[in-house]
């Protein structure tokens, strides 16, 4: 697990590098594969921090996160 949240440091420079998660559809909120995980994240508007959201298996189906609003994630 160690590993996987150290595989993130590269957002540091390059905040959108990882690509739209697709179940979500938003630009801010994307995502990093490393290995057989999801690293989904979410980008302030800023682009100067990111947010880790979750990191789950890619075996398991992934149905999206419910918002409380159109204006949040």
């Amino acid at each position: 697990m160690e590993r996987i949240l150290q595989h993130p440091e590269k957002l540091k420079k390059f905040p959108r590098m990882g690509r739209v998660v697709p179940e979500i559809g938003l630009d801010s909120v994307r995502e990093l594969i490393y290995r057989n995980y999801r690293i989904m994240y979410v980008v302030d508007d800023s682009e100067k921090s990111v947010e880790v959201l979750t990191v789950i298996h890619s075996a398991r189906q992934f149905g999206g996160f419910e918002a409380e609003d159109d204006n949040n994630v």
